[in-house]
Formats: structure tokens, C-alpha cells, sequence
């Protein structure tokens, strides 16, 4: 034997050969399954509703990965596609693939199509917990919208007064209250002038002043003199003691009659939220145009912001801002299952980067939006920190004879930082908008061809997100048939007629919901020309009906605290007035007395 033949063992090289082709033939047959198999499987982790892929083929040493038949489900509607693409031609770079990282150069995406109907439903049997979690979040919100209800019942009853008592009204209470107040400061005030008596000083000082005016020294001598006008000094100092402490009494009581005049203050408050209250308890409609355009429109602009939510948080648990980690479900094991915890960190490649993509779009084939569109998509990445930059996408009408006139999307979603800052400013004229079912008016709206805008802006844990829609020709049905004669008035049939007749006449249609606050829990306004339509025809219809309504339940507020009231005010008034007669008056008469004595000294000195 050669010393080749002993240094190679053929038996076992032939064998092992044999083995490694077939397993790379295996690999090489197997791969496109395998990779079919984990966009189906991570696909319906992130959209938590089936993803479906007709074929795969990856061509590894050419860096090139075709999919063909990419159907996504709707997760709000099982049976519908959120979006379909017939084929995706992607370049993937070889080498960060020997790192288990996958970096798409470009990416080629043609004959996409949006809320296509599906053979099956798309629903999963077990979502994942972060697509559940979503869901319940997102759930949450809507179910804690408050919607109010569109009620005219208080057009169709009496007004019914027999509820309203005095002790139902603040007014008489803090009427009594003030009444009772100002007895208690006319009490301590008497009490304090009591105490003073200035009216025998001044008549003394008064009688000192005529005496002083017929003295001269002739008559009285230099001792005579000299005696009086040591008494009138005395008199002088007595004099302004007494003037002190009426200014103090003075004092005291205009800041107890300053809280008295805000007590009458509050009185007004009190008795102009007496009638709001009465109206209240009287279920006579409020007609705000805002709150009965959230009664119309509220229940639809749930279910329409509620999908623009899930996508926000779903943004937020598998790509959310700066270095986060991210958990995901760890692998079966029979023992020791728990969380796998990915750190973006320490590595040169993403664990998935698509750098740029191109999309053809037809919006919902020849249906509700015709048309031919492209879209242009850079930096989508499972780690935005390491890439460093936002993604960003585009998107505009490439051609068509059908569908929106214009359209067009600009789109910022930047996670690179430890907030979130994203922007979002879609629109589309032209677009044939869907027909609405409003069971409050009792009619449905079919908005015809119209414009719709979407403004979103999220930035550090706060959004606001207003979605516009007018549409210019606008067709309203009548859900119920007309009644054969006119219905008798303050009915339920009355009133239906009513709302009918309100709106039947809009020909122009705008809506606006806005949703501002937490991304979690944000709240929601909705505001149309519809509401203020209904506001409007009912305030004409019945007006004179509300005024005299509202001029009733005035009257009534009136008559059971207006005797109360009356007292009150007569109080303040008297004790007003008594102030002013026993402090006011003494100082003015004290005051002349003083100066008519200081002129008799300064008499009788020259």
C-alpha cells in the first residue's frame, strides 16, 4: 500500500461526503420553506392576525430573496386583507448573514392591493402575547370613550316645577347665611359705638366752643383766659382719642361690609347656577353643537381611530425608542422556558435593516379607489439606535384614470432616540368616501367623492392626530319610512321627523376628529357642520317653546328664593346705612368741632 492510501482512509471520506451533500441538498431544498415558514410565523407576531406566503425562493450566494403571494390579514377584519403584494424582490447583503443579521439593500414591491376579501378567515387561534396585549390596550380606550347620547326627550315632556324646593337651591342658602352675617356684624357694630357714646362729647365740645366765642380778656381776665384755654386743650385732646377710635370702628366695619358686599356677589353666582341646575334636573336638551356632533359621529370615530392606535402601540412594542430592550417569547424547551431579552447593542449590523424599498400600489382595484400609485420606503430597522437614522416613507399617485385625484403621504417615524418622534401628513382628493349608518339621525350617509387629510404628531409620550374629511355632495336616506300625516307634536315619531328634516338639507359634509394626550389613552373631540345643523333647526323649531321653558323655570328659581334674597339685601342695605349714620355723621361733627375750637384758641392767643 502507498503511503497516500494509509494517510486517507477513503472508506470514511466517501461516507462523510455522501453525508455533508446530502445534508447541504436538504439545506439547499428545505431553506425556501424554512423561510416562508418565519415571515408567516414572525408576521403574524407583529400584525397579530395570520400572515400568508405563497412561495419563497433565496438565492444566498446571489444575495437575492423573492416572495410571491405576501397576504396579510386585516387583524379588525379577519376576512379581509389589510394588504396584498403579488411579488417582492429584495437584495440582501451576504455578509451580515454570517452574523445572523439581515440587511436588505433595496427592495422591489409590485401589485400590492389593499382590503382585498379572503377564502378563510385570518384570525388566529392563539395571538402572541405582545399582539394581545395590544389589542387589550387599545380595547380599553375605546371602551372608556364617553359618547353621549343624542336625547331630545325634554322637548317632548312638561315643565314639571314640582321637584324645585328651597332647600333644593343654593341661593336660599346663601341668602339665609348672609342675612345672618350681617346680623352678627350689626350686632358687634351697635355694640362698639355703644361702647364709644360720641354724641355727649361733642355736644360738650360744642357748648365749649360758644363759650369760648363770646370770652375775651377784658371780661375774663388773663387767669379767666388761661383757664379756658387749658379746658379747651383738654377738651381738643378728649377730642381726638374719640376721633382715633371711631376711625377704628370706621375701619372694622367697612372691611366686614367689604365680605358682605362679596356675599351679595356670590348671591348672583348662586342664583345664576340655581337655573342651570333647575334646567339640568328639567332634561331640557343643552343643544351644544360639539357634544351632538360626538353623539352622531362618536361611535364611528372610535372604530375609525382605533386601528391608527393599534398600529402606534404595536410600533411601540417590537421598535420602540432608544435602547430599549425587547422581549419576546423564548424558545420551547421542556424545562427552564421563560423570555428571551434582545439588548440592540455591541453589534455593527441591526438584526434587520431594510435600506430602501419601492412599492406599487392599486388601491382597492376598480372599487372605492382605483388607481395606480408608488410608494418609496428607507430605514426600516428592528434597531433604530444602531441604524441612526429615522424611517421614512413617501408616497404619490403614479398614474390611473379612476381612483383619488391626488394622493399623497409624507412620513417620519424616527425611534433613534429614547422618545418616539413621528409625523404623519396624509392626503387624498378625489377618494369615493364609504357610506355611514348614523342610527341617531335615523338616516345613512353616503359621502360620495370627497377629501380626506390625516396630521399626526407624537413626540415625547404625547400625540395629536387630526383626521379631516369633506365631501361636497353628500346623499342622506331615510332608515325608517315617512310618516303617512304630520305626527303629533312632542312625540317620538315628532322628533325623528324632527332630525330628519335637520339634516336632510346638508349637502356639504365635514367631519374632524382629533385625538390629543397620551398615545395609550388619548382623549377624543369630534366636531361637523352636521352637529350644528341638528343645533341649529331644533333652536328654530322650538325656540320660542325652550325660551318660554327657560323663562318658567327663571320664574320659579325666583319665586321660591326671591323673598330670601329680598331680605338679604335689604340687610346689607340697612346695616350699610346705619354704619353710615352712626360713624360717618359723629366724625363730620367731630371734625367741625375740632376746627371751631382750634380757631377760638388761636383767637384768643393773638
Amino acid at each position: 500500500m502507498s503511503a497516500r492510501g494509509r494517510w486517507v482512509r477513503w472508506k470514511a471520506v466517501v461516507p462523510l461526503t455522501v453525508f455533508l451533500g446530502l445534508v447541504a441538498g436538504v439545506w439547499w431544498l428545505l431553506l425556501d420553506r424554512a423561510v416562508e415558514r418565519a415571515v408567516e410565523d414572525v408576521g403574524a407576531v407583529v400584525v397579530g392576525a395570520r400572515v400568508d406566503l405563497a412561495s419563497a425562493d433565496v438565492r444566498v450566494t446571489d444575495g437575492a430573496v423573492t416572495f410571491r403571494g405576501l397576504a396579510v390579514t386585516n387583524p379588525d377584519a379577519p376576512m379581509t386583507n389589510l394588504f396584498e403584494a403579488e411579488e417582492i424582490v429584495a437584495d440582501v447583503a451576504v455578509r451580515p448573514l454570517l452574523m445572523q443579521r439581515v440587511v436588505v439593500e433595496s427592495l422591489a414591491v409590485r401589485g400590492v392591493r389593499f382590503g382585498t376579501a379572503r377564502e378563510t378567515s385570518g384570525a388566529l387561534d392563539h395571538p402572541s402575547a405582545a399582539s394581545r396585549a395590544v389589542r387589550s390596550e387599545v380595547d380599553a380606550w375605546a371602551n372608556s370613550v364617553r359618547i353621549p347620547a343624542l336625547s331630545l326627550s325634554g322637548l317632548r315632556q312638561g315643565v314639571d316645577l314640582s321637584r324645585l324646593t328651597p332647600d333644593s337651591l343654593h341661593t336660599f342658602r346663601v341668602a339665609r347665611d348672609l342675612t345672618s352675617d350681617a346680623a352678627t356684624v350689626e350686632q358687634t357694630f351697635r355694640r362698639q359705638i355703644a361702647g364709644l357714646d360720641p354724641s355727649p362729647r361733642i355736644d360738650s365740645a360744642r357748648a365749649l366752643a360758644r363759650e369760648l366765642s363770646g370770652a375775651n380778656i377784658l371780661s375774663l381776665g388773663v387767669g379767666g383766659v388761661t383757664r379756658l384755654v387749658g379746658r379747651t386743650r383738654a377738651t381738643l385732646d378728649v377730642l381726638g382719642g374719640l376721633e382715633r377710635s371711631l376711625a377704628q370702628v370706621d375701619s372694622s366695619a367697612r372691611g366686614q361690609m367689604a365680605d358682605l358686599n362679596r356675599g351679595l356677589a356670590a348671591l348672583e353666582d348662586a342664583h345664576a347656577a340655581d337655573v342651570r341646575w333647575a334646567m339640568g334636573r328639567l332634561q331640557l336638551p343643552t343643544l351644544d353643537a360639539p357634544t351632538v356632533s360626538t353623539a352622531i359621529f362618536g361611535r364611528l370615530a372610535v372604530e375609525w381611530v382605533r386601528p391608527v392606535l393599534y398600529w402606534l402601540n404595536v410600533a411601540d412594542r417590537f421598535v420602540p425608542p432608544g435602547l430599549d430592550p425587547r422581549r419576546m417569547a423564548g424558545s420551547k424547551r421542556a424545562r427552564r422556558a421563560g423570555t428571551t431579552v434582545h439588548y440592540p447593542g455591541g453589534t455593527e449590523y441591526p438584526r434587520f435593516l431594510l435600506e430602501h424599498a419601492d412599492v406599487d400600489m392599486v388601491l382597492g382595484g376598480a372599487g372605492v379607489a382605483a388607481g395606480a400609485y408608488g410608494a418609496r420606503l428607507t430605514g426600516l430597522t428592528t434597531d433604530p439606535a444602531i441604524y441612526g437614522r429615522p424611517l421614512e416613507v413617501t408616497a404619490g399617485r403614479t398614474g390611473a384614470t379612476a381612483g383619488p385625484r391626488d394622493l399623497a403621504l409624507a412620513a417620519v417615524i424616527d425611534r433613534a432616540g429614547a422618545a418616539a418622534r413621528d409625523s404623519v401628513d396624509a392626503r387624498a382628493a378625489g377618494l369615493t368616501l364609504p357610506t355611514l349608518t348614523l342610527e341617531e339621525l335615523g338616516a345613512a350617509l353616503a359621502l360620495g367623492q370627497g377629501t380626506t387629510e390625516l396630521h399626526l404628531v407624537r413626540e415625547a409620550g404625547s400625540l395629536r392626530a387630526r383626521w379631516h374629511i369633506e365631501a361636497p355632495a353628500v346623499r342622506w336616506t331615510r332608515l325608517a319610512a315617512a310618516p303617512a300625516s304630520p305626527p303629533a307634536r312632542g312625540s317620538q315619531a315628532w322628533l325623528a321627523d324632527l332630525l330628519w328634516r335637520s339634516v336632510a338639507g346638508v349637502r356639504n359634509v365635514e367631519l374632524d376628529m382629533e385625538v390629543v394626550g397620551d398615545p395609550a389613552r388619548p382623549s377624543l373631540a369630534v366636531r361637523s357642520n352636521v352637529g350644528r345643523a341638528v343645533v341649529q333647526s331644533v333652536r328654530a323649531e322650538l325656540g320660542r317653546e325652550l325660551e318660554r321653558a327657560q323663562a318658567d323655570v327663571r320664574a320659579e328659581v325666583q319665586r321660591l328664593v326671591g323673598d330670601e334674597v329680598a331680605a338679604a339685601e335689604a340687610r346689607v342695605a340697612a346695616l350699610r346705612d346705619t354704619i353710615a349714620e352712626r360713624v360717618g355723621v359723629p366724625r363730620e361733627q367731630l371734625a367741625a368741632v375740632q376746627a371751631e375750637l382750634r380757631a377760638q384758641l388761636q383767637r384768643l392767643g393773638r
